[in-house]
């Protein structure tokens, strides 16, 4: 996915807390690790939320884009592994 989006010119960020985030996370432009998780996805993201609050990053996020100066522009996406008998 991070690929895909960076092969059609978009600047793509990452959220995750596991380890099987860490690739996506590191090939991501702005990796972003929440507190609680491995420390395998800390290690490769370029920020780390202290709190593991994901709602603090959507409210903290402009704020962080102006400062880097960089225009940045961001969409939110989830991905849930299909469990049969899941909604």
């Amino acid at each position: 996915m991070v690929a895909a989006l960076q092969a059609n010119g978009h600047t793509v960020a990452m959220t995750g807390d596991g380890v099987n985030d860490a690739l996506a996370l590191k090939d991501a432009d702005i990796g972003v690790a929440m507190g609680a998780g491995s420390q395998a996805t800390r290690a490769v993201a370029q920020l780390v939320l202290l709190d593991s609050d994901f709602a603090a990053l959507l409210t903290t996020a402009p704020r962080i884009w102006r400062s880097w100066s960089c225009g940045i522009s961001f969409g939110c996406c989830a991905a849930r592994p299909a469990v049969p008998g899941s909604p």
